[in-house]
C-alpha cells in the first residue's frame, strides 16, 4: 500500500462513516489522514507507572518541562511538538480548546488536581523548540498498572496510534509480569520498540550488571531472541547537567547516545516505520466500522414488527439502566468492603496459625533454639525461617488473589440473577446483535493492579550475650538462652504481623481499584457504544418504515461495504 492508496483507502472509510453517520470513527479517520498528511512520526514513551517517563522525557528536551509530580497522571496523553517557543494547549471532549501556560499543565493531568479526568480533557499539547522535535512527535502516556486502573486503559487503547515506541524499565525493579504481559501486545502492534534502563544513579556497576541480566534473559524469551536496543540512562543526572551546564554530568547520564540512537533511526526507518503503523491502523479502522455494519445488516434483514420490538425493549432498557446505576453503584460498594473483609479474616487466620507453627516451638524449647543458632549462625538462622514463612505467604497472597476473583464473579452473578437491574439490563442491551456477555463484562474485573508491595524481613542481631565469653560466666544459662530465643521469638513475630499487614494492604487495594476499573469499563467505554447501537437501530427502523426503500438494495448495498471493509482490513 503506497501514499497513493493510503490516501484512497482513507477517502474510502471516510464516505462509509458519513454515510452511516458514524461521527466518532469520522473523527478517528480525520485524525489519522492530518497525521499522515504531515508525516507526523510519534514516539511514544511508555512504561509501568513510577519508572521516571516524565523525567526522562524532561532529560531527552533538555528542560524540566513536564510535571514530575508523585501522584499518578489521569487517564490524558500529552502530546509533545515542535514549537518556536514553550507553551501549551488544552483540548477538551466536546472539542473546545483552551491555551494554557505550561506551568499550568499539572492541572489538567495530575490525578490531584484532574481526579479521574473530571475535568474531560481528550488530550493536553505541549509546545517546545527542542531540536529532537523537529522530526518527531513526543508523548507521555499514564503509566501502566499504576494503582489508577483508568490510566492503563488510556495506555493501551493508545497502542493503535504508535510508531514507535520507547518502553522505560527501571533500575530498582527488575522486570514484572504485568510489564511482560504488557509488551506481548505491544509487539505485535508497534513496528519499532526501544528499551531504556533508567534511574541507573540507584545502583553499582556490579549491581546494574545483575538487573541488566535478568531483565535482557527476559526479553529474549518473549523476542524469541530477535534483536532489541537496550540502553541505560540516568534522566535524573541529565537534568542535572542541563540545568547546571555540566557536561561531565550530562556524559555520566548515558543519554547522548540514546538521543543520537533516537534521531538515526528516524531519519533512516522514519517512511517505513509510518508506512507500517498507518496501514494497522487503517485496518484497526476497517474492523471496527465493518462490525457496525454488520450489526446494521442483521438489523436490516430483521422483519419490520421484530426490529420494532427490539428496538422498544433497547430503549427500555437503557431507561432501566439509567435508573438503577446508583442502586448498583450501593450494591457493589456493600459487596466489595464484604470482600475485603474476607481478605482480612484470611489472613488473620494465617498470621495465628504461623505464630503457632514457628514462635510457639522456639520458645518451648529454648535449648534446641540456642542449639540452632550456634549451628548456623544468628542471620542464617533466622533467614531460613523468613523462607519457610515467605513460601506461606506467596501461597496465600496467590490463593487469595484467584479467590476473589472469583468471589466477586459469583456476586455480581447474583446481582444479575436476582435483579432486572443494572447489570441485566446493560448486558441484555448490548448483547442485541452483538458479542457482548454477561461473562464478557464480569471477566473485566482483575487483579493485575501494579502496586509497589514487597515483604520486608529484617534480620536482627542476637544479644551479645551468646558471642561474650565474660557475660557467659557472669549471668546464668538460663537466663541467656530466654534472652536469646525471647528477641528470635519476638523478631520473627514482629516480621510476621508486618508483612501480613501489607499482604493485607495489597489485595484490598487491588480489589478496590479493580472494581473502579470494572465500573469504568461499564460506565464509560460502553457509553458510546450503546449511542452508536440506539443511531443504527433508529435509522435502520426509519428505512424500513419507508415504503420506498428498497430494502433488498440496502442490504447489498451494505453486503458490498463489508466485502470492502474486509478486503481493506487485511490489504
Amino acid at each position: 500500500m503506497n501514499e497513493n492508496n493510503i490516501y484512497k483507502t482513507l477517502n474510502q472509510l471516510k464516505d462509509i462513516s458519513t454515510v452511516y453517520s458514524l461521527f466518532t470513527i469520522m473523527k478517528e479517520i480525520d485524525e489519522l489522514s492530518e497525521k499522515v498528511k504531515q508525516k507526523k512520526f510519534y514516539l511514544v514513551i511508555l512504561g509501568m507507572f513510577k519508572r521516571g517517563k516524565s523525567t526522562f522525557i524532561n532529560a531527552l528536551l533538555e528542560n524540566e518541562i513536564l510535571p514530575t509530580a508523585v501522584v499518578p497522571l489521569t487517564s490524558v496523553i500529552t502530546l509533545i511538538e515542535y514549537g518556536n517557543e514553550t507553551s501549551a494547549e488544552v483540548s477538551f471532549r466536546d472539542d473546545t480548546k483552551l491555551k494554557i501556560p505550561v506551568e499550568k499543565v499539572g492541572e489538567y493531568i495530575s490525578e490531584e488536581e484532574n481526579k479521574l479526568n473530571c475535568k474531560n480533557v481528550s488530550i493536553v499539547r505541549i509546545y517546545s523548540p527542542s531540536e529532537i522535535l523537529k522530526n518527531i512527535s513526543i508523548i507521555d502516556t499514564p503509566g501502566v498498572g499504576s494503582t489508577l486502573s483508568h490510566n492503563t486503559l488510556t495506555t493501551y487503547e493508545f497502542i493503535e496510534k504508535i510508531d514507535a515506541a520507547v518502553f522505560l524499565l527501571s533500575a530498582d525493579n527488575p522486570l514484572s509480569q504485568i510489564e511482560i504481559n504488557f509488551l506481548k501486545d505491544l509487539k505485535e502492534n508497534v513496528p519499532k520498540i526501544l528499551f531504556v534502563l533508567n534511574k541507573i544513579d540507584l545502583l553499582t556497576d556490579k549491581e546494574i550488571d545483575k538487573i541488566v541480566s535478568f531483565n535482557k534473559n527476559e526479553l529474549n524469551q518473549l523476542f524469541d531472541g530477535t534483536n532489541y536496543d537496550f540502553y541505560l540512562v540516568s534522566s535524573k543526572y541529565a537534568l542535572e547537567g542541563y540545568r547546571n551546564k555540566n557536561n561531565l554530568m550530562i556524559e555520566k547520564s548515558k543519554i547522548i547516545p540514546l538521543r543520537d540512537k533516537l534521531e538515526s533511526f528516524v531519519e533512516t526507518e522514519k517512511n517505513d516505520l509510518l508506512l507500517i503503523s498507518t496501514k494497522n491502523r487503517i485496518s484497526i479502522i476497517a474492523k471496527k466500522i465493518k462490525s457496525l455494519l454488520d450489526f446494521e445488516l442483521n438489523s436490516m434483514k430483521m422483519p419490520l414488527e421484530e426490529l420494532k420490538n427490539q428496538y422498544q425493549s433497547f430503549q427500555q432498557s437503557l431507561d432501566t439502566i439509567k435508573k438503577d446505576k446508583d442502586e448498583f453503584d450501593i450494591v457493589m460498594n456493600g459487596r466489595i468492603k464484604q470482600l475485603q473483609a474476607f481478605v482480612t479474616d484470611e489472613i488473620t487466620k494465617l498470621k495465628n496459625t504461623l505464630c503457632s507453627e514457628f514462635i510457639d516451638p522456639l520458645l518451648l524449647k529454648p535449648q534446641h533454639t540456642v542449639t540452632n543458632i550456634k549451628e548456623l549462625g544468628a542471620e542464617e538462622y533466622q533467614i531460613k525461617i523468613f523462607n519457610e514463612i515467605r513460601d506461606r505467604f506467596d501461597k496465600l497472597k496467590s490463593d487469595l488473589e484467584s479467590e476473589v476473583i472469583n468471589k466477586f464473579k459469583e456476586l455480581i452473578k447474583k446481582y444479575y440473577d436476582g435483579s432486572n437491574g443494572f447489570l441485566r439490563e446493560l448486558t441484555k442491551t448490548m448483547s442485541i446483535n452483538s458479542d457482548v456477555s454477561f461473562e464478557s463484562l464480569s471477566s473485566t474485573f482483575d487483579l493485575d493492579v501494579y502496586t509497589s508491595f514487597y515483604y520486608k524481613f529484617d534480620v536482627d542481631y542476637i544479644p551479645i550475650a551468646l558471642k561474650s565469653s565474660f557475660l557467659s560466666l557472669i549471668m546464668p544459662k538460663h537466663f541467656i538462652e530466654k534472652k536469646i530465643v525471647t528477641s528470635v521469638a519476638d523478631n520473627l513475630k514482629n516480621k510476621i504481623e508486618m508483612n501480613c499487614g501489607r499482604i493485607n494492604y495489597d489485595i484490598n487495594y487491588k480489589i478496590q481499584e479493580s472494581f473502579i476499573k470494572f465500573r469504568y469499563d461499564i460506565n464509560q467505554k460502553l457509553e458510546e457504544t450503546l449511542i452508536t447501537l440506539d443511531e443504527l437501530l433508529k435509522k435502520t427502523l426509519q428505512e424500513k418504515d419507508k415504503k420506498e426503500t428498497n430494502i433488498s438494495s440496502k442490504i447489498n448495498e451494505l453486503t458490498e461495504r463489508i466485502n470492502l471493509l474486509d478486503f481493506i482490513s487485511v490489504s
